[in-house]
C-alpha cells in the first residue's frame, strides 16, 4: 500500500495520520485490547456525524466507520486502435472519523482498486504499457486515500490540514475526479466559514496534488504552490453568487501554472408549474510563476433550461479560449473534466484552438430511476473547425439495502478532432 505523502508537507498529511493513530495508542494503552463495541450501536457508528465527546479515549470509541464498494464494467471502442479495452474493477474505500475532542477531530481513509474476472486487465492503464488498446485510467493500486484533522472552530470557521477532498462549484476548476476508481485529492491546509455576513468563503493552500493514476505510476502526484479562494453569498429568489480566484503554481508542471478569477451564478426561478433553470459563468486566466507560455484566455458557459414535474430540460453554451501561441489556451488541470464537455473524454485539455460547446440535456426521474440524455455539438473557438459530435445516455436506479445500480453510453462521431469514440460503463455500488 502506498502512504507516502509530500515530503515538503512535513506538519500536513504525515502529521495528521500520526496524531490520529497515537491517539489510539493513548486511549488504549494496553496494545493487546482492542476497543469493544456493541454491535447494536454499529448503524449509529456507521451514520452522520462523529458527535461531540468529554475525553479523548470517548472521542475515538464514539466515531464513525465506513465502507464503500464499487464494481465498474469500462469498455472502450476506439478508432485506430487495433484492440478495444475492457476493465473490470472494484473500488473499496474503508474509512474512519472521530468524534470532536475540544474542536478537533481526526479522518482517515483508505482506497484499493484492484481487478475482477478474466480479461480484467484488457485495457491501457496508463502504466502497463497496453498501448494497442484504449486508455481507462483506472490502474490497481492502493492508497491512503484521506488522512486529515479538523478544528471546528478556527478564525470563524472549519480548518483542516491533511490529505484531503476539494470539490468546488460543479468541479469546472476545482474537483476530485470522482468517477476515476482511485480520486484526486489534496494534501492541503484549508479553511471555510459561512458566518461571514452572509457569505460562505472557502480558502486552501494546495502543497500537493495526488493524482488519480494510482501509486505505481510516474505521474501519480505534483508537488504545488497554489492558493484557492471561492465565496457565494445566496440571494433569496434568485439564486447564489459566487466569485473565486484560482492560483496554481505547480513547479513540476510550469506550463499550467495561471491564475484564473471569475463570477458564477446559478438560480432557479418559479413559474407556475414550471421552474425556470439558469447559470452564467465568466472568467479570465493569465499566466504566473515562470509559466513559459503567454495566457490570456477566457471561459464562458451559460445554461438555460425549465422543469416540470420530474423532468428538466436545458441548453448550454460553453466556451474555452484558444490561442495563436502553443499553451495559451485556456486550462483546467484540476477540474473533474469527465463531467464536463462528454463523457467519452476527447477534451480533458483544451486543443490549441479552443473549445464551443453547445448542448442539450433532457433528464427525467421517476421514483429511484433516473434518465439522462445529452446531446453535443463540438467546434473550434479561435476558427470555424468542426470537431464533431457526441450523444451520451445514462440511467442510474436506487436498490433497497443502499445498492445503486448505473448504465452509462457515450459515443463521439468525430468531424475534425480525434477519432470516433465508444463507451460503456454498468456499475454496482453499495455504502455501510
Amino acid at each position: 500500500m502506498d502512504t507516502a505523502f509530500s515530503p515538503r508537507l512535513q506538519c500536513g498529511s504525515t502529521l495528521a495520520c500520526s496524531l490520529l493513530l497515537g491517539s489510539f495508542a493513548l486511549a488504549f494503552p494496553n496494545g493487546n485490547e482492542a476497543p469493544e463495541i456493541d454491535p447494536s450501536a454499529l448503524p449509529s457508528l456507521l451514520q452522520g456525524d462523529a458527535p461531540a465527546s468529554g475525553s479523548l479515549e470517548e472521542a475515538l470509541k464514539g466515531g464513525r466507520f465506513w465502507m464503500n464498494f464499487r464494481y465498474r464494467y469500462e469498455g472502450v471502442d476506439q478508432k485506430g486502435l487495433p484492440r478495444d479495452a475492457h476493465a473490470s474493477t472494484l473500488r473499496t474505500r474503508l474509512g474512519y472519523e472521530s468524534a470532536e475532542y475540544k474542536n478537533w477531530t481526526g479522518l482517515i481513509e483508505f482506497s484499493d482498486v484492484s481487478t475482477v474476472g478474466g480479461g480484467a486487465t484488457d485495457y491501457n492503464d496508463t502504466i502497463n504499457g497496453k498501448t494497442d488498446r484504449p486508455v481507462i485510467a483506472d490502474p490497481r493500486g492502493s492508497v491512503v486515500n484521506q488522512v486529515y484533522l479538523t478544528h471546528g472552530d478556527m478564525f470563524g470557521g472549519s480548518a483542516k490540514i491533511g490529505r484531503q477532498r476539494i470539490k468546488l462549484d460543479n468541479g469546472r476548476f476545482i474537483g476530485n475526479v470522482g468517477w476515476r476508481q482511485t480520486e484526486q485529492t489534496y494534501d492541503a491546509l484549508s479553511w471555510s466559514s459561512s458566518s461571514l455576513a452572509g457569505l460562505s468563503v472557502d480558502y486552501a493552500y494546495i502543497d500537493h496534488i495526488n493524482l488519480p493514476f494510482g501509486p505505481r505510476s510516474a505521474n501519480s502526484g505534483r508537488d504545488s504552490n497554489s492558493h484557492v479562494l471561492h465565496a457565494t453569498r445566496a440571494f433569496d429568489g434568485l439564486g447564489s453568487l459566487s466569485a473565486y480566484g484560482y492560483y496554481l503554481d505547480l513547479p513540476e508542471a510550469k506550463a499550467l501554472n495561471t491564475f484564473t478569477y471569475g463570477l458564477r451564478f446559478v438560480g432557479d426561478r418559479e413559474l407556475g408549474e414550471w421552474t425556470l433553470l439558469y447559470t452564467a459563468e465568466l472568467a479570465h486566466q493569465n499566466d504566473v510563476a515562470s509559466n513559459p507560455n503567454d495566457v490570456s484566455a477566457g471561459y464562458m458557459h451559460g445554461v438555460l433550461g425549465g422543469k416540470l414535474g420530474h423532468t428538466a430540460l436545458d441548453f448550454g453554451y460553453q466556451v474555452l479560449d484558444g490561442a495563436n501561441n502553443a499553451g495559451g489556451q485556456f486550462s483546467t488541470p484540476l477540474a473533474t473534466a469527465h463531467a464536463h464537455n462528454g463523457w467519452a473524454d476527447k477534451f480533458l485539455a483544451t486543443p490549441q484552438d479552443g473549445l464551443e460547446d453547445i448542448y442539450m440535456s433532457l433528464s427525467h426521474k421517476h421514483g429511484a430511476t433516473k434518465l439522462a440524455a445529452v446531446y453535443h455539438d463540438f467546434s473550434a473557438e479561435g476558427n470555424s473547425g468542426d470537431y464533431g459530435t457526441e450523444l451520451d445516455l445514462l440511467v442510474t436506479h436506487k436498490l433497497d439495502m443502499g445498492l445503486d445500480l448505473g448504465v452509462k453510453y457515450a459515443d463521439y462521431d468525430a468531424k475534425n478532432f480525434a477519432t470516433n469514440t465508444q463507451k460503456f460503463w454498468v456499475w454496482l455500488s453499495c455504502s455501510f
